[in-house]
């Protein structure tokens, strides 16, 4: 048997920024869309629109990095923070910055263009080497993908380029076909059609990530463990934990990851030997985790302690009961709930405070003009920490 341990260990030990994922599976239908949008950039001198959309840990991040790198030649990925959107001169030198460390013909014309443009936007003398290198590179076809995290929460200078970049295109001179990839709470939509001159990313643009299917987290999971066993897997007992995976993660793929670590910790314990795995290990460790995870996410809303009970009790109540979408009545839930938990009645500021926060953070969310837990399975560990008789244990959603 052949154990890539350094690999098991690789995965534990990955604390990749946001919900990035070791392993990718599925998403076919944003990926075309991207693809689509490359194509229809192609035909008009804007840029394209597509934004993704979800609560926290479904993929959003992961889904673009996969677009990026499934496109290879086709185009050259540009991550940027929203520092990078304060005008055309911030964003061609990001442009610039990132393809000139990226190896590949793609990144190479990026690079020569994007040092052009950003030398005719400046007013600067542009050498005639330069520009016919430009030139030549936007004749080769040269795409980008842009991606644009944190959409929700794009400030008003970011969201007027936004608007330059949908209504004019990228950079100086040779139109380039751009997409821009905005990825963002559930929420980004509705914070990008507040500005005026973003109306036309409407929801034809707009697409919901929901879970992932049971197939495309055993899938990846397979993967996983054939690159861990190469020459034992598949068999019934890979089988049975790639299955264990997706029970585990609930469709989640950020506790899809937190299952494939919990895997992996328990093949580093027995030396990659499938026989010897205990299940129980597996599980405990995955409450762990989401336990962790929760917890970590309520403490971004507020860390005091009767204030988190009370946001518990939200959950708790939104899953059973079907409150209608306006923030009035979230305010009036979460106002109801700090008064019965704490011995001081709340301010209104603390409680308008918490009401926002638990909507910006993603923590609850609009589906079909009712409010709704995010990630569902977060209002069945609510549940179990309010449960008086056990509340310390890891949750079993």
């Amino acid at each position: 048997m052949d154990f890539n341990a350094d690999l098991a260990k690789k995965i534990c030990a990955e604390r990749s920024p946001r919900d990035r994922a070791h392993y990718f599976e599925g998403r076919r239908k944003e990926l075309a869309a991207i693809r689509s949008g490359l194509a229809a950039a192609t035909e008009v001198s804007a840029s394209i629109f597509r934004i993704i959309q979800g609560p926290p840990g479904c993929g959003k991040t992961s889904l673009a990095f996969h677009a990026g790198q499934s496109l290879g030649e086709d185009a050259a990925f540009i991550p940027v923070r929203h520092a990078h959107l304060k005008g055309d001169g911030p964003l061609l030198n990001r442009i610039q910055s990132v393809a000139e460390r990226v190896p590949g013909k793609a990144y190479a014309a990026a690079a020569k263009w994007a040092a052009a443009s950003a030398a005719k936007f400046a007013g600067q003398p542009l050498s005639e080497k330069l520009g016919l290198a430009a030139e030549k590179a936007a004749l080769k076809g040269l795409s980008l993908l842009i991606h644009v995290d944190e959409a929700h929460s794009l400030p008003d200078q970011a969201l007027e380029t936004l608007k330059d970049l949908h209504i004019g295109g990228v950079g100086e001179g040779e139109h380039v076909p751009t997409v821009i990839l905005l990825t963002g709470l559930q929420h980004s939509r509705v914070h990008l059609a507040s500005h005026p001159g973003l109306t036309r990313c409407g929801d034809e643009a707009t697409y919901d990530l929901g879970p992932l299917t049971a197939e495309e987290c055993c899938a990846s999971t397979g993967r996983m463990l054939s690159d861990l066993l190469p020459e034992s897997s598949p068999n019934s007992i890979s089988t049975a934990l790639a299955e264990a995976s997706s029970n585990l993660s609930f469709g989640h793929p950020r506790h899809l990851l937190s299952a494939q670590q919990a895997i992996c910790d328990e093949l580093l314990r027995v030396n990659g030997s499938l026989s010897d795995v205990a299940d129980s290990n597996i599980e405990s460790a995955c409450a762990q985790k989401r336990n962790h995870y929760y917890r970590s996410r309520l403490t971004e809303v507020t860390r005091d302690p009767l204030h988190l009970r009370a946001i518990q009790r939200v959950l708790v109540q939104l899953a059973t009961d079907s409150i209608p979408g306006g923030f009035g009545h979230i305010l009036h839930m979460v106002q109801e709930e700090l008064s019965e938990t704490g011995p001081i009645p709340p301010t209104k500021k603390e409680v308008r405070k918490i009401a926002q926060n638990i909507i910006a953070r993603g923590i609850i969310q609009r589906e079909n003009d009712l409010w709704a837990v995010a990630i569902p399975s977060m209002a069945s560990w609510a549940e179990d920490m309010l449960d008086p008789v056990n509340p310390a244990t890891a949750p079993s959603p």
